[in-house]
């Protein structure tokens, strides 16, 4: 009976003594003032849209260059029916302050991607020109249009451009045959008809040499390429070569190619990967804007600006721009066997503003065997191991 009065006792003691160290305990933040001043200093942070504010002035804002409002429809299924997502990365621009530089991407229906990405090294100028590399010709005249395919990086500093031809032998290109004005464009086409100017004569086996001049704005600059050359032969050695041409083709693609669709590819191939500029004189700045691809749908033409772009036999793309601080478009279109057409558009903002950091390490690397009487260097920790590295 005394021991069962004992725990009674000892229990009402405990259940009071409960409360009061709980009401300490809650009281303790207000007394102390840490964590309650924590509560009250972030109950005054006020975060309404890209800012953050407290009573002391600004925290944080976060600014972007992007489109603020979402295009694609709220009720949007897939990744099809998505604008193209945007990868950003923060990058501290001044003490304070952050800026989203962005790199765009379109996602592609059978999980390939298409993505753009600028790049402060501005990258070398490029101008190429390719033609047939045999014009049929049946001893009077040039029987066939002769197509020209020219590609260049730097359209945007580019006022206007021709293509010139001469005969093999006027080494100092001084009178030319026939002069075909250029669109300007990362990728024109234009065709010769083979008109031949009064009094000049021309004969099977004979040369042919081609150059491309651009023009910079105001004319005063401009570039020019190495001569190319073509070769004239009969119109039945022309349709063996063109053939031998497709077969080539053919070979590589692992597909059927036409006659015509063999010497469009040709052409391409023979624009893109090179560089013909021979002179250098526009004055270029900006940025080079790369335009890469992966897993590109098989057996898709693709185009950029309604151009043909080449796609290797790993469905992969690499296209280069050089372009001014401004924003541009780029269209991206895929055409399939069956002719349906996939759109995408690439937004590229040129700031021209970057920030480049550099770090210098300095170190020695030795090694270290430490023999006899050591006790004067025990307090030393580098002769503790055979190999230190300082720095």
């Amino acid at each position: 009976m005394k021991m069962k009065l004992l725990d009674y006792t000892l229990i009402c003691m405990l259940a009071g003594i409960a409360p009061a160290t709980a009401q300490e305990s809650s009281s303790l933040p207000a007394a102390t003032g840490k964590p309650g001043a924590s509560q009250d200093a972030a109950a005054k942070v006020d975060c309404t849209g890209a800012t953050c504010v407290s009573t002391e002035g600004v925290l944080m804002r976060v600014r972007t260059r992007g489109e603020r409002q979402p295009i694609a429809p709220a009720a949007a299924a897939n990744s099809q029916d998505l604008q193209p997502d945007r990868r950003v990365t923060v990058e501290t621009e001044a003490p304070g302050k952050a800026v989203a530089i962005g790199k765009w991407s379109v996602q592609l229906p059978n999980g390939g991607v298409i993505w753009a990405t600028e790049d402060p090294s501005l990258g070398q100028a490029e101008l190429n020109a390719s033609a047939p590399s045999f014009v049929a010709f049946d001893g009077q005249r040039i029987t066939q249009p002769v197509q020209f395919y020219v590609y260049s990086n730097y359209p945007d500093f580019i006022d206007r451009a021709e293509i010139t031809l001469y005969r093999a032998t006027d080494t100092d290109l001084v009178s030319p045959i026939a002069t075909l004005p250029l669109q300007v464009g990362a990728v024109s086409e234009v065709e010769w008809d083979g008109k031949l100017p009064q009094g000049v004569a021309l004969r099977a086996g004979d040369e042919l040499q081609y150059i491309v001049r651009a023009y910079g704005k105001g004319g005063s600059a401009f570039d020019e390429t190495y001569p190319r050359r073509l070769q004239l032969v009969r119109p039945e050695e022309a349709e063996r070569g063109t053939q031998l041409l497709r077969g080539e083709v053919e070979n590589k693609f692992g597909t059927a190619f036409s006659t015509e669709q063999a010497e469009q590819q040709s052409l391409i191939d023979g624009a893109f990967g090179q560089n013909s500029l021979r002179q250098q004189n526009i004055g270029i700045y900006g940025s080079r804007i790369r335009i890469q691809g992966r897993n590109i749908p098989d057996g898709y033409a693709l185009t950029i600006d309604g151009k043909s772009q080449p796609v290797d036999l790993q469905r992969k793309l690499v296209a280069e721009y050089l372009v001014p601080i401004g924003r541009h478009t780029f269209d991206i279109a895929m055409t399939g066997p069956d002719q349906r057409t996939i759109k995408h558009t690439l937004d590229v903002d040129v700031s021209g503003r970057y920030m480049f950091a550099v770090a210098i390490a300095d170190l020695t690397a030795s090694g270290n065997d430490v023999s006899g009487s050591v006790e004067p260097l025990a307090a030393d920790d580098r002769y503790d191991d055979s190999f230190l590295i300082e720095g």
